[in-house]
Formats: structure tokens, C-alpha cells, sequence
């Protein structure tokens, strides 16, 4: 009965981490590590940039300028950050965006925005760019509404000009501890926003959502044919969520598409950090996008 309590309210990463313990001490493997292990063995090593002071020194700022807002809200600092992007993490999605200068980012989950905060700031630094961030704005064990967190944090640091906050699903949720009312009551907004931006096209997108293998699939399978060429999609919590791992490694062997399937059009790399994060870039045309476009001018 405990047990079954305990599996119910345990994050994920805690009940990860106990499962990992009690594994160890047995002598049992754990299954959920071999995701990991062969995106590992099948990544490229070379997409992820090396760090920088200058992405060191900006998401220590970031962080800062949380703190008198998890003051006013009465939110313990260390959880807070705790359930966003890792410190190290953070520095390396920062220093993509810095050195890749794209124009337009796609964000899926906001949560309280350090992640989308991350990203606003290096557009800044590099003087261009938008950020589309699309959020469900669910409630969550701490916060009525984590994005109205993220827009007062963005207010606060000036980055305003950057983001733009897009409320609803981008695919569709599937977790079955989303109420039913929720799930009919807010919109799927992923092809409306998308098709807004289809001449422009997705330069960098933040995978973040849903952490279900379904939602992560979907998420990415909606997203793929408005990546420009040589745009990527970058997936957080790889490592912690094993089911994101699978997600990625059914796209990239998925016999369906044999020899024409995702590893056909993207290059792969993963960085390990505390939580993981992959990296998907679009190497050649989706000629089902182009195709469509043309047909349309």
C-alpha cells in the first residue's frame, strides 16, 4: 500500500534514482540505461559546442535574477531549480544558440522559463532572433501557473522583445495524470503557430514537453519538416526519462522507413550532463515539406 502511494507522488528522477540504488545493491542491471548507452554508442560527438565563460557567466546571471521572484512567491530556491534545466545544461543550450545565430527557436514546455530565459538571453547576445514558446500552462505541485513565473522573470531581465508565449499543447498530452476536463479544455496549438512561421521555418527547437515516449514522437514528428536544413531539435531530460531516450532510438531505427527513416535526414549527438540532452540535426531535404511548399507559391 505504501509502495504504491510512494510510486504515485515521487518524481520521477527521485524514484529513478531509488530504483538505480536498490539495482546496484542487488547485482541487477538496469534496463533503462541501455537507451541511453546506445544513443551514446550511435551519436556523432560533434554537434554539441565547447563551453564557453561567456555561456557560464550568463546562466549564473539568469539564476540570479530568479531569486527575489522565488522570494516573493515563497518558493524554495533549491527545489526550483532542482525541476529546471541543469546548470551545465543550461550552459550548453546557451552556447547552441550562440554560436548558431538562429532566427527563429521553438520551444515545447516552458514550465517556469529558465530554460526559455536561457535561450532569450543568447538571442539577445547575438542580436537577433525570436523565441516561440508554447506551453499548456497546467498546474503543477508548486505553482498554480509556472509560466506566469516565466513572463515575470522575462520581464524583469528585459527580454520581452524575445519570447513569445504560445498557451496550449503542441501535439497533444497523453500523461493520464492530465484531467480529462484539461486535456478538452485547452488547445492544440502546434500547426497554427508553426504554419505562422512556415517561410521562415524552425532554425533551433526545445524539446521539453510531455515526457511520454507518445508525446516526445509526436512532439518531434509534428515539428520536422518546418526544420531548415541544418536546423536541430535539441530533447532535455534524455538520461532522466528513459522513456525520451526510447523515443529517440524508435525515430532514429524505425524499420518502417528502412533506409529513407530519421537517421537518413538527421545527424545524432547527446551530451550526458545531470539530465541529458540530444541533439537531431537536419542534414538534407524533407521533400514532403519542400514539395507541399512549392506547390503552394
Amino acid at each position: 500500500m505504501i509502495v504504491d502511494v510512494l510510486k504515485k507522488i515521487l518524481p520521477v528522477r527521485v524514484k529513478r534514482l531509488l530504483k538505480n540504488t536498490i539495482n546496484t545493491f542487488s547485482g541487477k542491471p538496469e534496463p533503462a540505461d541501455s537507451y541511453w548507452t546506445a544513443l551514446e554508442n550511435i551519436a556523432n560527438k560533434s554537434i554539441f559546442p565547447t563551453l564557453s565563460t561567456t555561456a557560464q557567466q550568463a546562466c549564473a546571471e539568469i539564476r540570479g535574477a530568479y531569486y527575489p521572484i522565488l522570494e516573493r512567491y515563497a518558493i524554495d530556491s533549491d527545489a526550483f531549480f532542482w525541476g529546471s534545466i541543469k546548470n551545465e545544461e543550461a550552459e550548453a543550450l546557451y552556447q547552441l544558440v550562440l554560436d548558431r545565430k538562429p532566427n527563429v527557436v521553438y520551444q515545447i514546455g516552458t514550465f517556469v522559463g529558465y530554460s526559455a530565459l536561457v535561450i532569450a538571453h543568447a538571442l539577445r547576445a547575438n542580436g537577433k532572433g525570436k523565441l516561440i514558446a508554447v506551453d499548456p500552462e497546467i498546474p503543477h505541485r508548486t505553482f498554480i501557473n509556472p509560466v506566469n513565473v516565466a513572463r515575470e522573470a522575462a520581464k524583469a531581465q528585459g527580454l520581452n522583445d524575445y519570447i513569445q508565449f504560445e498557451h496550449g499543447w503542441h501535439s497533444g498530452p497523453s500523461g493520464d495524470y492530465i484531467g480529462l476536463g484539461l486535456k478538452r479544455s485547452i488547445p492544440t496549438v502546434g500547426i497554427k503557430v508553426m504554419d505562422s512561421i512556415r517561410e521562415e521555418g524552425i532554425d533551433l527547437a526545445f524539446i521539453d514537453g510531455d515526457h511520454s515516449s507518445a508525446c516526445t514522437l509526436a512532439d518531434f514528428m509534428l515539428l520536422k519538416d518546418y526544420l531548415n536544413i541544418n536546423g536541430v531539435a535539441v530533447f532535455h531530460d534524455v538520461y532522466s526519462w528513459p522513456t525520451v531516450a526510447q523515443a529517440i532510438l524508435l525515430l532514429w531505427n524505425d524499420i518502417h522507413y528502412f533506409v529513407r527513416g530519421t537517421s537518413a535526414y538527421f545527424a545524432l549527438d547527446v551530451r550526458r550532463g545531470q539530465d541529458g540532452l540530444a541533439i537531431l540535426e537536419r542534414q538534407v531535404s524533407l521533400r514532403s515539406r519542400d514539395v507541399f511548399y512549392a506547390s503552394q507559391a
